[in-house]
């Protein structure tokens, strides 16, 4: 989970720009190629980032953006319940065997 605020004391929009290389820990060495998948919960957009590519973030006054950020999975990435702030939360579990990967 990242998150953005707009708590400057100016009544002006905000831009900066967010990546998976904030979360500490998450994204690997920057040698190797790797994906993830951006849920902005509090627009419910989804989006994809390789390891070091930002995301611009626009924010008006007083207003935060919330967002899920996972490793995408060879098969399958669940981002959870998405009528839930922290949605990843949901998934405790995603095994693929063969064709078929169970969710729990």
């Amino acid at each position: 989970m990242l998150a953005a605020f707009h708590i400057h004391e100016r009544d002006v929009e905000i831009e900066g720009s967010i990546s998976p290389a904030d979360v500490p820990g998450l994204a690997g060495s920057s040698e190797i190629d790797e994906s993830f998948i951006v849920y902005e919960a509090t627009r419910r957009q989804l989006m994809r980032l390789e390891a070091n590519e930002q995301l611009p973030v626009r924010l008006q006054p007083n207003e935060a953006s919330l967002y899920v950020i996972l490793r995408e999975q060879p098969v399958v990435t669940p981002i959870g319940l998405v009528q839930k702030l922290l949605s990843a939360d949901a998934v405790l579990t995603c095994r693929t065997t063969g064709r078929q990967t169970t969710v729990t």
